[in-house]
């Protein structure tokens, strides 16, 4: 509890009575602390077009795309009471996303009153919700990000979120609050896993450098991407 109330705005910090049961003029226990948090969006855009008449009755096309799209997310710490989790001018949780596109087409038109087409390409838009904040092992429930108590918590508590997402063995473990030993949860997690019989998510195990093993799960529609681990 020390910990966490380190992390809370100090009184010389109170700048509004919305919240909290102090008036003005009259501080009691907690009150108001507004400030401006970052909601910047970069959005960046490249295409390249080629045409190439073979001859003519031949002609290639191919289109390239590359998209970058770095937004912040303040929304995704909001409390069900209008407070924000959190005390960050700069929002920890961020989209970055890159999709590419790619199209390509051949037209044959060996005379002037038949023409065959044929088209293909992909568009690879992997989406991924990141945090950078540091969520201790344990955080106090309760109904909204204030945690239950009267104050709002400094922990914002949103987790990374996309169509695929990798943990380590050992910080799931440590998340997660199970009971017992982590070789026990370790074998119970493989076990799992072996069993792959989630509704919707694909399960597998990835090695790391320092030998423990990667938990790695992907949407099942999804599977064959790749987005950063944790």
């Amino acid at each position: 509890m020390q910990a966490l109330l380190a992390r809370v705005p100090g009184p010389d910090k109170i700048n509004n009575f919305r919240m909290g049961d102090s008036q003005p003029g009259r501080l009691l226990n907690t009150a108001g602390y507004s400030f401006l948090a970052g909601s910047n969006q970069d959005l960046d855009n490249v295409t390249g077009k080629l045409d190439y008449n073979l001859s003519i009755k031949h002609a290639l096309a191919a289109t390239f795309v590359w998209n970058r799209d770095l937004a912040d997310r303040p929304d995704e710490l909001d409390a069900s009471d209008g407070s924000t989790g959190g005390y960050y001018p700069t929002p920890p949780v961020t989209n970055h996303v890159h999709p590419k596109l790619l199209a390509l087409s051949w037209r044959w038109s060996p005379v002037a009153t038949f023409t065959n087409e044929l088209r293909g390409g992909l568009n690879f838009a992997p989406l991924s919700f990141d945090t950078s904040e540091q969520i201790p092992p344990y955080i106090i429930a309760g109904p909204n990000n204030n945690g239950g108590t009267i104050y709002t918590s400094p922990i914002g508590g949103f987790l990374p979120q996309g169509r695929e997402f990798a943990i380590s063995m050992p910080i799931l473990f440590e998340k997660s609050g199970a009971e017992g030993t982590y070789r026990r949860f370790k074998f119970e997690i493989l076990r799992i896993i072996q069993r792959n019989d989630l509704p919707g998510f694909s399960l597998s195990v990835r090695s790391e450098s320092e030998g423990e093993p990667l938990v790695h799960m992907v949407k099942r529609e999804y599977a064959g991407a790749s987005l950063p681990l944790l």
